[in-house]
């Protein structure tokens, strides 16, 4: 619901929908780019060509670009993992209303690097489980 919602009332964005700055002819010479290549070798080589910097700046939910490489900022911050919560101890819906204590996970690139299919499973399932509840809440304003 919240995809379909963001889809058909979306701006038009003012970053590309991609990762790599495809108008940069230097960033078509880096292997990271080649989507021939697999995405082992891919990671590999992208990771060597960032600095620590550059490392921990993708950490966070506001990437910024890396234009020596020809990398775009990016806003992490529009994946389900959040479950159904965007503010700190709850969703405020508007008024007074808001839901108490809703679940927020870690950052996807962090959750990734824990290399856990059951931690993804037990995060899916606890925002599956969330929605139906936010759902009725929606349909009673």
């Amino acid at each position: 619901l919240t995809c379909y919602h963001q889809l058909v009332h979306a701006e038009s964005p003012t970053q590309p929908p991609y990762s790599c700055d495809i108008t940069n002819p230097l960033t078509k010479s880096y292997p990271f780019f080649n989507l021939k290549l697999p995405i082992a070798e891919r990671a590999k080589d992208i990771v060597s060509r960032l600095t620590m910097d550059e490392k921990l700046t993708q950490l966070i939910n506001t990437a910024p670009s890396i234009p020596r490489l020809g990398i775009p900022s990016y806003q992490w911050w529009s994946e389900a993992l959040h479950g159904v919560a965007d503010f700190g101890f709850g969703i405020r819906l508007g008024g007074n209303l808001s839901i108490k204590g809703a679940t927020i996970f870690p950052q996807v690139i962090l959750t990734t690097a824990s290399f856990d299919p059951k931690l993804w499973y037990k995060i899916n399932k606890t925002c599956l489980d969330s929605w139906p509840n936010f759902t009725y809440l929606v349909a009673e304003l």
